[in-house]
């Protein structure tokens, strides 16, 4: 896959970042093909449980790629819908400058916890109290990991100078665009099951957004909070949040396989 990733500082983020940290054992139970290249350093999308599955590297370099300027940019906010595993959010945090926020979310809770493990094992420090605690700067960015929805992102954190969308959505998803700063960058898969693309979303200062298919993808869908009908008179719950990842995986499972 060469020249997949160009930029200089997301090669030695990806190089820092030992996926052997974020791609578990393989179940013995779990029905494998003699054919595919399992294991954390193979490019393709690897099994993480709960119907999910951690994309195949070059996908994550043709995202950091793409993404990198805006992640460096001082500052900056990034936020990674679908966060899953963690290792998108380990690199992004490699690239990122001391005062930036990268910030995921992740539908499935169990994954939020074994993100965080993950991190941590990585030599991050997520969902801890920024370092700078009396008064210097920060020595290195703040990563938040948060089980919400997807479809809703982090408007509390933002607005966010990049965005990576770990599914596919038929149209742009309207309150992730609405929380993209000017400047900023969304890369967000588009289409349907069968047919999609993988597109850039910029917005200039006047605050227009402009749209530019990157490539082909295939991609997992990004669910919706489900339709809950409540009886005349009963009492409403919320439903559930939920993101990118809890939708079932391609083959041996991949989120997002070219």
């Amino acid at each position: 896959h060469a020249g997949l990733l160009c930029d200089p500082a997301s090669v030695e983020a990806m190089l820092r970042t030992d996926r052997a940290h974020f791609v578990p054992p393989l179940d013995p139970s779990a029905r494998v093909s003699s054919t595919y290249a399992y294991g954390p350093y193979a490019d393709s999308p690897q099994p993480l449980g709960h119907k999910v599955t951690i994309s195949a590297p070059h996908m994550h370099a043709v995202a950091l790629d793409a993404l990198s300027e805006r992640i460096r940019a001082p500052a900056s906010r990034v936020l990674d819908v679908g966060s899953g595993s963690g290792v998108l959010l380990a690199c992004m945090a490699r690239i990122a400058p001391a005062d930036a926020t990268i910030v995921g979310v992740e539908i499935v809770a169990e994954l939020v916890a074994l993100s965080l493990a993950n991190l941590r094992a990585s030599g991050l420090r997520p969902n801890e109290p920024s370092p700078a605690t009396d008064g210097t700067a920060a020595t290195e960015p703040a990563v938040l990991v948060r089980h919400a929805d997807g479809w809703s992102g982090a408007a509390d954190l933002g607005p966010f100078d990049a965005i990576h969308v770990g599914a596919f959505a038929p149209t742009v998803p309207a309150l992730l665009a609405e929380q993209l700063a000017p400047g900023g960058r969304m890369l967000v898969p588009i289409g349907e099951a069968t047919r999609q693309s993988l597109v850039a979303i910029d917005r200039r200062a006047d605050g227009s957004l402009v749209e530019t298919a990157l490539r082909r993808c295939r991609f997992v869908p990004l669910r919706r909070v489900p339709r809950v009908d409540v009886p005349a008179g009963a009492a409403e719950s919320a439903p559930a949040p939920t993101t990118a990842t809890d939708a079932p995986p391609q083959p041996p499972g991949g989120r997002a396989a070219l």
